[in-house]
């Protein structure tokens, strides 16, 4: 089969996992988890990263990128007030804050099941995504410490001018990439249900997050525009914040919806060359049937 065949296959069989699912509510569903855990996944993340390398290390380099961040939305005083108060937080109240990080594994949890073939109860998705959710905060602080040291690093290296601010925008998308797909390829192997083949799981973690990366340095792009955000909200400038900041959760909950079904479609492709027959499918299987019902 050649290459534009198997893409028209792939985006067929996509189209069709998702057409019985309403993306958007599901979509919406992670971005609510995640609105009421990332304040407390944060400051693990920075307490983690402060215990790795040190308190005034974390604060010098939070001090730095928050210098760099426009003031639109308080992205500068957003960032210096979390990494002032993740680095200083005490190993007890570190502790408390697992309980509502871990949210956000349990809302991926669900999310992911909803395009998979498994069927999970409740009561098991939720746990295994809160427990499954700890293996993301163990990596928390190499991801913290690579992103504002390489934030750091770009500003200082590329200069000033359009050629310098074009050039760190490329070092910035390349950096993103990296760090979104190597965080994928944990979600899309350990949090999701399903077990992707390796080759697979590459492809869809580095293909989603390269979607992923572009759609966050575009939004840092965002940041510098003079858009009056509390315009449409009688003023209220909170209000209208939380609202770029929700929707611009909601649209990256999408692309890693779609990524996660079209590594999924991968896997079964590979899995049928090799063996040379039909695998079930989610779609064959339909929303709520479990595969071992679909064989009997």
């Amino acid at each position: 089969m050649s290459i534009a065949r198997r893409c028209r296959s792939l985006v067929r069989e996509v189209r069709h996992t998702m057409r019985d699912h309403d993306l958007m509510l599901i979509a919406a569903g992670a971005t609510v988890y995640l609105a009421i855990a990332v304040v407390p996944l944060l400051l693990v993340a920075v307490r983690l990263s402060a215990a790795v390398a040190g308190r005034a290390r974390i604060r010098d380099l939070g001090a730095e990128v928050a210098h760099l961040l426009p003031s639109t939305l308080g992205a500068d005083r957003l960032l210096s007030d979390l990494v002032e108060a993740g680095s200083g937080l005490g190993w007890k109240a570190a502790l408390l804050s697992l309980l509502p990080a871990s949210l956000y594994g349990e809302g991926l949890r669900r999310a992911f099941l909803r395009f998979s073939p498994r069927r999970d109860g409740a009561v098991s998705a939720a746990w295994s995504g809160r427990l499954l959710s700890l293996l993301l905060m163990a990596l928390s602080p190499l991801l913290t410490i690579a992103v504002l040291v390489a934030s750091t690093w770009i500003a200082h290296a590329v200069g000033t001018g359009i050629g310098a601010t074009l050039l760190g925008g490329y070092l910035a998308f390349l950096t993103a990439w990296v760090l979104v797909s190597l965080t994928l390829v944990v979600l899309y192997r350990a949090i999701a249900p399903d077990r992707p083949a390796l080759r697979p799981l590459l492809l869809g973690a580095f293909g989603t997050g390269s979607f992923v990366a572009g759609f966050l340095v575009g939004f840092a792009i965002f940041l510098q525009l003079p858009i009056q955000v509390g315009g449409a909200y009688g003023g209220f400038w909170a209000a209208g914040a939380a609202a770029v900041a929700g929707g611009w959760l909601l649209m990256l909950h999408i692309i890693v919806l779609i990524g996660h079904t079209v590594t999924l479609s991968l896997d079964r492709a590979g899995t049928e060359r090799r063996h040379g027959s039909e695998v079930a499918s989610p779609v064959s299987l339909g929303p709520h049937r479990r595969p071992e019902a679909h064989a009997r």
